[in-house]
């Protein structure tokens, strides 16, 4: 069971896990993400801590992700931190106790899978190939070892083996499938009439003291935030790279300083055949484990380099025995690889090979490799005419950069030695000072947008002192610095200033009280045998016959269709009828006039087993939530209060 359990990490719950780990991963970096020990504790799972840093580091990232998705549409006060910030700690404590219970099933996953899943990530590719130099770059800028993050994307698919095998485990009847499409399908007839509450707005008359009672009986809807106007500096990178000057001589000085960048490596194509020697034994005897599927393994892999010294086809023996999965249906085919992709035992074979020749077995982290060279692309320089525009933009980057930290630096000094103004450090510099809208502690637009700029605006010696800010880095070379030219305090918000809002609301609101009087008027009217016809006559409304629609149909409003499908079946030459109030104020009466149920034997072939796996995909979500809350009342779980994030 638990092998099938495994096979479950494969198709899409690997993209997902791509996309969980890649997003934090490439906003606030991994070690943001993964957090640290002695911190404060907001909750406990049987034993295991909740950091509060990690709570705010995930909130964070939602935010952020969010930010970047929705783009201008984005607005701090979309979200209540309340309710992410519970949102955001409850998927915690269901990932802390997925991950405890799939440990105590046993589960685990291989080296190779945690490698396969690791070179499928775009963040560690270039040109669409895994990149070892990008992986450790990568690494290395957060103070990451890879075995560090290697373990942590072997949780996430231990995790996910167990949530995608209960979730694939739902059975779905032929009862059960003939129900759903009865109801799916169903179509009701029906009509209506439609009151607008419109047509009433012109009688509704609202004066100054309606409007001041609603405004004091009403305080909390007119809670204005702290907020701040700023002015700033904004200083970054790109407005020094075109101010550097350039000469042929120049470029030239720095391409033969720098030729090592502009050589090219030698390439080759490689195929391989994997045996693996899955290490991932359990505690108890694991040496012993251990030593028994290497011994397996490396027998198997002699095994096969035999077949191929007798005469055996690579790529077709690749096919049937290579334990890799990404390549074996290529016949072992790896691709074009340049020195450092795959690591130093298999690199060092790789490149030492002639083309054509086949390697003995060699050890790896991943198991026993045969590797065959198919194709030596020579290595050399590229001569400084090819590569000038790539020199160039190189050298203005690194004569920008020398530049943009004296610069900084000088920015720094002279906001520090002029702490009451930002017009000394503009005129010495050349830099224009802007001016923001109203920001609150959630933040401002564009490069206003970072946490760090609302925790400087709204800082004691900033906000209080009223002095200039500290350089605040927003980027790699680019900084801001900026200063508060106004503050309100969280407060109401004047009657003048809201006084139109109030009397707009007021006149919808008792718009709508008229609509729906109205609307129970005829219902009532309908209910003591007036014809639908003769009341729309009557009132001046028109009547609405959409005929038999379905739960889903565009051709009327949802909340009209919800309606609808609410009332009791007719019975047989009866109708059905009620009124109700649409978000916009508008009334509807409606009657409904028959129903007819959805009939299962006209589903096609395709179209039963698509509606099947739609139908256990879904069972499979409810299943998987009833599991984890057998999960939460199996286990001892405490929720401390959490310390208000400074953002």
């Amino acid at each position: 069971m638990l092998e099938a359990i495994r096979e479950k990490a494969q198709g899409w719950i690997a993209w997902a896990i791509v996309i969980l780990i890649t997003i934090p991963f490439a906003l606030w970096g991994i070690q943001q993400y993964l957090g640290g020990g002695g911190e404060v504790e907001v909750a406990k799972v049987n034993g295991e801590p909740i950091a509060q840093r990690d709570l705010e580091v995930k909130m964070r990232n939602l935010r952020m992700n969010m930010r970047e998705r929705l783009g201008d549409a984005y607005r701090p006060g979309m979200f209540d931190p309340k309710l992410l910030r519970a949102k955001t700690l409850d998927s915690m404590i269901r990932a802390t106790l997925l991950y405890q219970h799939s440990k105590d099933l046993g589960l685990g996953v291989s080296n190779a899978e945690v490698i396969a899943l690791i070179q499928n990530l775009p963040l560690f590719q270039v040109g669409g190939k895994f990149n070892r130099d990008a992986y450790k770059q990568g690494l290395r800028l957060q103070g990451m070892t890879s075995r560090m993050f290697e373990e942590q994307v072997r949780k996430s698919l231990v995790s996910t083996q167990l949530a995608d095998a209960i979730s694939d485990s739902a059975i779905v009847t032929p009862g059960l499938l003939a129900d759903y499409v009865r109801l799916a399908d169903q179509q009701r007839d029906f009509r209506y009439l439609r009151i607008r509450a419109s047509r009433y707005r012109e009688q509704v008359k609202i004066d100054d003291a309606g409007i001041k009672a609603w405004y004091d009986q009403h305080p909390d809807r007119f809670v204005q935030p702290e907020r701040v106007k700023v002015e700033y500096l904004d200083f970054a990178i790109d407005a020094l790279r075109d101010q550097i000057p350039v000469t042929d001589e120049a470029l030239r000085d720095y391409y033969q300083q720098n030729i090592e960048k502009y050589n090219r490596p030698e390439k080759r194509r490689v195929s391989h055949i994997l045996i693996q020697a899955d290490e991932n034994a359990s505690e108890e005897d694991k040496a012993k484990a251990r030593k028994q599927a290497k011994a397996k393994a490396r027998k198997q892999a002699e095994e096969l380099y035999q077949q191929l010294q007798q005469g055996a086809d690579f790529a077709e023996l690749a096919r049937k025995a290579s334990q890799d999965a990404g390549s074996a249906a290529n016949g072992g085919d790896l691709g074009i690889l340049e020195p450092g992709t795959l690591g130093n035992a298999f690199d060092t074979v790789a490149f030492q090979l002639k083309q054509g020749e086949i390697s003995k077995p060699v050890k790896t982290e991943f198991g026993y490799h045969i590797i065959q060279v198919t194709q030596v692309i020579p290595g050399g320089s590229a001569s400084f005419e090819s590569v000038k525009g790539k020199v160039e933009a190189a050298y203005r980057k690194e004569q920008a950069e020398k530049r943009f930290y004296d610069q900084a630096e000088k920015l720094s000094e002279l906001t520090y030695q002029n702490p009451d103004s930002l017009e000394p450090a503009a005129e010495a510099m050349g830099l224009k000072i802007q001016q923001s809208d109203w920001l609150t502690r959630d933040g401002g637009q564009g490069v206003l947008a970072s946490p760090k700029v609302a925790a400087a605006a709204f800082s004691d010696d900033v906000l209080s002192e009223g002095n200039n800010s500290e350089a605040i880095e927003l980027g790699p070379e680019h900084i801001l610095v900026l200063r508060v030219t106004e503050h309100e305090d969280q407060g109401i918000k004047p009657l003048d200033q809201v006084k139109d809002s109030i009397r707009a609301q007021l006149v919808a609101r008792q718009a709508a009280e008229q609509a729906k009087k109205a609307a129970d008027k005829l219902l009532k009217a309908l209910r003591g045998g007036q014809s639908l016809e003769a009341l729309a006559k009557e009132s001046g409304v028109t009547l609405s016959q959409p005929g038999a629609l379905k739960r889903t149909d565009a051709k009327a409003p949802a909340e009209l269709l919800e309606k609808v499908f609410e009332l009791p079946r007719p019975a047989e030459g009866k109708t059905g009828n009620a009124s109700l109030q649409l978000a916009n104020g508008d009334a509807v009466v409606v009657e409904l006039r028959s129903v007819r149920d959805g009939d299962p034997a006209k589903l096609s072939e395709a179209q039963r087993k698509q509606l099947i796996a739609a139908l256990r995909r879904e069972y499979g979500r409810v299943e998987f939530d009833d599991y984890i809350q057998w999960l939460r009342d199996s286990a001892e779980i405490v929720i401390t209060p959490v310390k208000e994030s400074a953002e």
